[in-house]
């Protein structure tokens, strides 16, 4: 039985509340307004009503932990922009034994998606779905792909995130996780060099790869299956466009936008970082360093617009395949980046 419930409400004093373990001051833009904080449970009261001096941590089980971003005291939600909290600061100060100066960017992106905005996100899909129609109207050819992940997905690790070890591919305004549409092409390009596709259907999608170096080098060291047929012209563009692919903001069967949060531990880290002197040998007696990275769930919305209906076909296809059979992103070898793909209709 509680404290509380024992004493019938009389006593005033919580025997559990939180108390700050971590406070770092931002460096940045906004940063003599915004701080980050971490809290960790502390019991501060015995069974009697008894005030401890000082708190004890919670032993026995684990205890609440509250991380985040405050703006004047207050705690900032779903309103702020990631951009500005995730790469226009940088937090002063260091890890504690008990809290890391990340682990507030980390709880509000997965708590509050990121600023993912549902009202914000269905009119840009509006626009974008006008644009498309226009596009439509003048003779393009739109194909429009729904990649629903089948469990995780890491895209933009080596993102610049201001002070953080971690990144991800944000939108240029809203700072929503999204699918650059040069991300989708590569994968797409790969795997049509992957099947070996005839060189005037990669050249139909993709172009001609640009040259790099002298003739002989550009000859070695091509993107695509073959060279031009004009090697002294610029290079043809390419006749099919890859949009950023955007998180579907009303997702029939639920498949709504999560973003995780997720750790790989690396061992042996002498052994995988010396550069000078002797080679450290690896051993198991070396200390795990874990380091957090954000990755996602959801379904996205990809289109593509072509010049030719074939040439956009096949650039569905190749992508289609890819992100099922190849995984998009990175970590595909640990099971990240896969996606189910289907063909949907352009309002």
């Amino acid at each position: 039985m509680s404290p509380s419930r024992r004493n019938h409400g009389q006593n005033t004093h919580p025997r559990f509340t939180l108390l700050e373990v971590g406070r770092w001051p931002a460096a940045g833009p906004a940063g003599r307004l915004i701080e980050a904080r971490v809290r960790l449970e502390h019991q501060v009261t015995d069974d009697k009503g008894k005030r401890l001096a000082p708190a004890k941590p919670v032993k026995g089980r684990r205890p609440r932990r509250n991380a985040g971003f405050e703006l004047a005291g207050e705690r900032l939600r779903g309103e702020a922009n990631a951009l500005i909290l995730l790469r226009r600061l940088a937090l002063v100060g260091e890890a504690t034994d008990k809290a890391r100066p990340e682990e507030p960017a980390l709880e509000w992106a997965q708590e509050f998606r990121l600023g993912y905005d549902p009202v914000r996100a269905e009119a840009l899909q509006a626009r974008r779905d006008h644009l498309l129609r226009c596009l439509r109207e003048t003779g393009k050819h739109v194909l429009r792909l729904r990649l629903a992940t089948e469990w995780r997905l890491v895209i933009g690790l080596g993102e610049p995130m201001a002070d953080h070890e971690f990144g991800l591919h944000l939108h240029g305004t809203h700072g929503w996780p999204l699918l650059r549409g040069s991300g989708l092409k590569g994968a797409a390009a790969a795997w049509a060099r992957h099947v070996e596709a005839p060189p005037e259907e990669y050249r139909a999608v993709f172009g001609d790869p640009p040259p790099t170096g002298s003739q002989d080098e550009t000859a070695e060291s091509s993107d695509g299956p073959a060279d031009s047929d004009d090697p002294g012209g610029s290079p043809a563009p390419g006749g099919v466009r890859f949009l950023d692919a955007l998180p579907e903001c009303a997702p029939a069967d639920g498949h709504g936008l999560v973003v995780h949060r997720d750790v790989i531990t690396p061992h042996q880290q002498p052994y995988r970082t010396q550069r000078d002197g002797p080679q450290t040998p690896p051993g198991e007696h070396e200390a795990p360093n874990p380091q957090p990275f954000l990755s996602l769930s959801g379904a996205f919305t990809a289109d593509l617009v072509g010049d030719e209906p074939e040439a956009t076909r096949k650039a569905a296809d190749w992508l289609t395949a890819a992100a099922t059979e190849q995984g998009l992103g990175a970590r595909t070898a640990a099971g990240y980046g896969y996606t189910t793909v289907d063909e949907s209709v352009l309002p």
